[in-house]
């Protein structure tokens, strides 16, 4: 195993020695890099994301989504039979937590609320009403 040499500094030595080395994630353009894709470009999909957007009702399926930023419809498709972290992504995605992010397109957002309205109604149908607990059964 090759062996680290350290020379211990002071944390003020180490602020002085990165303020003038730009660390690697920033010398990314980050605004190119998640920019969408150009309509000329083949849009491509996991397996499980097609499978996914088989599976949805095509009122619902997130075309635009899937076209614009499909490592966020992989993302979706891997995470929607947990209905809860799915409900976490697609709150992370619709709120801004860090401040100043631009947002969708308006064409994506709608895609977006209308899958989290979705997935709200799958579940609460699965689940059913509260008072259903309560059948003739139980009253007796």
């Amino acid at each position: 195993m090759k062996e680290f040499n350290f020379e211990k500094v002071s944390i003020q030595e180490a602020i002085n020695d990165l303020k003038d080395k730009p660390l690697n994630a920033l010398d990314l353009d980050w605004k190119t890099l998640r920019s969408t894709l150009p309509a000329t470009q083949k849009v491509r999909i996991d397996t499980a994301t097609r499978t996914w957007l088989g599976a949805l009702p095509q009122d619902i399926r997130p075309n635009w989504l899937v076209k614009q930023y499909p490592r966020i419809a992989d993302l979706l498709a891997e995470v929607w039979k947990r209905p809860a972290a799915c409900r976490q992504y697609l709150d992370e995605l619709t709120f801004d937590q860090r401040g100043g992010r631009q947002g969708f397109p308006p064409a994506v957002a709608l895609e977006l609320a209308t899958l989290k309205d979705f997935l709200n109604r799958l579940n609460t149908e699965k689940r059913g009403d509260v008072w259903d607990v309560w059948d003739d059964d139980h009253l007796r």
